[in-house]
């Protein structure tokens, strides 16, 4: 069960990599049922999808709004997406980072020597 979770949950996050959002809560419940394989079919359930519980959490951040502007911390999303799904295990810090296998790594550059005098200005 927990193979077919896991294939349920890649093949959304594959169909949708333009949303980078899905990729993380994604991440997030491949970490969940890892550590909670029992809970697996609650990931199957037909009606329950990774962008479904994206929109619990705008639900619940547009009634936390004021003016503009709604914010929901980490543990605050992720808990939403517990709920969401039904979970009943612990979701815990580490399932919460999110893994950092496809970020580019970038190589920083040489220093370019500087020489400059006061003089040099002056003249």
């Amino acid at each position: 069960m927990k193979e077919k979770a896991i294939s349920k949950l890649k093949s959304e996050m594959k169909s949708s990599q333009a949303n980078s959002y899905v990729t993380i809560i994604g991440g997030f419940l491949l970490r969940y049922i890892e550590v909670n394989p029992h809970e697996s079919e609650k990931i199957l359930d037909d009606k329950k999808t990774i962008a479904g519980s994206l929109n619990e959490m705008m639900k619940v951040a547009k009634g936390k709004k004021q003016g503009n502007f709604a914010v929901l911390t980490d543990a605050e999303g992720y808990e939403i997406v517990g709920k969401y799904f039904g979970f009943t295990g612990k979701i815990t810090p580490a399932m919460m980072i999110p893994e950092m296998n496809n970020v580019p790594v970038i190589e920083a550059k040489k220093a370019v020597p500087f020489n400059v005098k006061l003089e040099d200005f002056l003249s």
